[in-house]
Formats: C-alpha cells, sequence, structure tokens
C-alpha cells in the first residue's frame, strides 16, 4: 500500500492540531483551577496558600501560549514551522520530566513527561520534513 504525501501530511496536521488544542485546554484549566492542574503535571499541591501555586499558574500560562501559537501557525500553513516548534519542546518536556523525578512527583508523571516528549519530536520532526 502506498502512503501518498498529502495523505501524511493531512494526519500529521490533525495529529499537531490535537496537540495543540490539548495544550489550550490544559492553560485554561490550570489558570482556572491550578490545585487541580498541579496534580496533573506531577505537582502535589494540596493548600492554596502554596508559594509553589503561583508556577503551576506560569506553566499553565505556559501551555496556553504554546498551544495558541501552534494551532495560529497550523492555520497560517506554516508547518515547518510547527514542526520547529514541536521539537523544541521536547526540551520542554524532558526538563519537565526531570523536575518531576527530581522533587518527587506523583508516580508516573515524569515518564508522561518524557513519552509526550517524545511524541513532540516524532510529530515535530514529520511536520517539517513532509511539509511542501
Amino acid at each position: 500500500m502506498d502512503i501518498s504525501k498529502p495523505h501524511v501530511q493531512l494526519a500529521l496536521t490533525i495529529a499537531a492540531s490535537l496537540m495543540g488544542v490539548l495544550a489550550v485546554r490544559g492553560g485554561i484549566y490550570g489558570i482556572i483551577n491550578p490545585i487541580a492542574f498541579a496534580s496533573t503535571v506531577g505537582i502535589p499541591i494540596t493548600s492554596p496558600q502554596s508559594p509553589a501555586l503561583p508556577f503551576v499558574s506560569f506553566t499553565a500560562a505556559r501551555n496556553l501560549g504554546s498551544g495558541v501559537t501552534m494551532l495560529a501557525l497550523i492555520a497560517t500553513g506554516q508547518r515547518k514551522v510547527v514542526g520547529k516548534v514541536l521539537t523544541c519542546g521536547v526540551v520542554v518536556a524532558m526538563v519537565d520530566a526531570c523536575i518531576c523525578v527530581k522533587f518527587g512527583a506523583t508516580e508516573g508523571k515524569a515518564a508522561g513527561h518524557a513519552v509526550m516528549g517524545t511524541v513532540a519530536g516524532i510529530l515535530g520532526g514529520g511536520m517539517y520534513w513532509f511539509s511542501a
């Protein structure tokens, strides 16, 4: 079975769009409910007075901005740039994973960050190399 380049481009664009939507959704959720969001990214916070809470909100804002950037680039047809952005996102995901390990995040969160970083890297490479 021959897979044509347009089919690969469409699949990659859909996958990148879904990652963008997930980033926007996570960012909004983190701004609205930072304590609950903290546990989803592996930072257990139980008190609204925790000094870590503002940093979780920064993480949510980072996710929101990244997602909006990716969706805007996709909407304007800048697929190669989306590939570069996703590939650079590998650094963010791997540093997030290291932070989870270093500070004893809840089980599985470091692996989750590492897996998403790997997915972002593969998707980013595909978006870059299969762009017209």
